[in-house]
């Protein structure tokens, strides 16, 4: 009979912490001792939490033991109603330490990474700053999710995470950056204003081409009836009022020019 059960069976309280706030299930986690967990399960909270609010789960992903059963056991306690998606006291998830924890565990690592990605919440932030994003772009063997964890979190999410981490890295970088785009949205908003201004004064010269049209056409009207009435040698008489022909042609060409140059 193993030590744990003798215990229980003894009375002893499965739910009593340590200074720590630690419940014997968060330690048989964090030892990879898979046994003593699974007599503990059904007589523990799961999702109770130690001072630092990590939850046996975090501690299963956090774990330095190289335990061959870590996936296992992670599987067990979501079976049990581990919460995934839960956050210790600085913001950590089981995700984030799971991805921090490579190298401490580079046997059951992708596994249990694997059966905790599409259950967590890849866009949470830990108090430093970093999400699930940022710590596989710097944990070696991260580049395996990087892919992933772009598709659960979208474009936009995904950029802003590697611009965090370049701002932390490279701060000189990440400031030209960021002026780069800054003037990539100013030179986007002064080409609109641009195109704007262009087109209405487009719209202003075809009204005004209209309205000379017009103007020239009454001219003629009535220089022709003058010229029947009172004899005038033949041609057109300029009237106050309207645009000589020569100078309104210049004047049209000198617009259309101003705008070509515009757009």
């Amino acid at each position: 009979m193993a030590v744990t059960e003798v215990l229980l069976a003894a009375g002893c309280d499965p739910m009593a912490k340590n200074h720590e706030g630690q419940t014997p299930l968060m330690l048989a986690c964090a030892f990879g001792q898979i046994e003593e967990a699974r007599l503990l399960l059904p007589v523990s909270d799961v999702n109770a939490e130690s001072n630092n609010g990590f939850t046996a789960l975090m501690f299963t992903a956090s774990s330095k033991i190289n335990n061959a059963h870590a996936s296992e056991m992670v599987d067990m306690l979501l079976e049990a109603g581990a919460n995934p998606r839960a956050q210790s006291t600085t913001g950590k998830t089981a995700l984030m330490c799971a991805l921090a924890y490579k190298k401490a565990r580079p046997v059951s690592w992708e596994k249990v990474v694997e059966r905790l990605l599409p259950l967590s919440d890849v866009l949470a932030i830990d108090a430093e700053g970093n999400g699930a994003f940022d710590i596989a772009l710097t944990t070696d063997g991260g580049e395996l999710f990087i892919d992933r964890l772009a598709g659960e979190m979208g474009v936009k999410e995904a950029e802003a995470a590697a611009f965090r981490l370049v701002r932390k890295s490279m701060p000189e970088t990440a400031k030209r950056i960021a002026a780069n785009q800054e003037a990539e949205e100013l030179a986007a908003s002064v080409r609109d204003v641009r195109v704007k201004t262009a087109l209405r004064e487009l719209a202003e010269l075809r009204v005004w081409k209209a309205q000379r049209e017009k103007d020239e056409s009454m001219a003629l009207k009535m220089d022709c009836e003058s010229t029947v009435s009172q004899g005038a040698p033949a041609g057109i008489q300029s009237k106050k009022g309207v645009f000589d022909t020569a100078e309104g042609g210049q004047a049209a060409l000198v617009a259309e020019k101003k705008i070509g140059r515009r757009l």
